[in-house]
C-alpha cells in the first residue's frame, strides 16, 4: 500500500515537473519570439541608416568634387594673376 501510494505521489510529481517545463518552454519560444520580432524591426531600421548614409556619402563625394574643381579653377585664376604681376613689373 504505502508503494502504490508512493508511485502514485512520483507519478504526480513528474506530470507537474511534465507541465512547468512545458509552461517554460512556451514562455522561452514567447520570449525568443519577441527577441526575434525586435531583431527584424532594428535590421530594417538599420537598412534605412545604411540607405540615408549611402545618400549622404554620395552628397559628399558630390561637393567634394565640386570643391576640388573650384580650387583647381582658384589656381589657375591666380596662375593668370601672378603671370601678369610679374610682367607689370619687369
Amino acid at each position: 500500500m504505502f508503494l502504490h501510494i508512493f508511485l502514485r505521489e512520483i507519478s504526480g510529481n513528474r506530470s507537474l515537473n511534465i507541465q512547468i517545463i512545458g509552461e517554460g518552454i512556451d514562455g522561452i519560444k514567447k520570449e525568443r519570439q519577441a527577441v526575434r520580432s525586435k531583431i527584424k524591426v532594428l535590421e530594417d531600421e538599420l537598412k534605412l541608416v545604411d540607405a540615408e548614409i549611402a545618400s549622404l556619402q554620395e552628397d559628399l563625394d558630390a561637393a567634394t568634387a565640386r570643391k576640388d574643381k573650384v580650387y583647381e579653377s582658384l589656381q589657375e585664376l591666380r596662375a593668370v594673376r601672378d603671370a601678369k604681376v610679374s610682367l607689370t613689373y619687369f
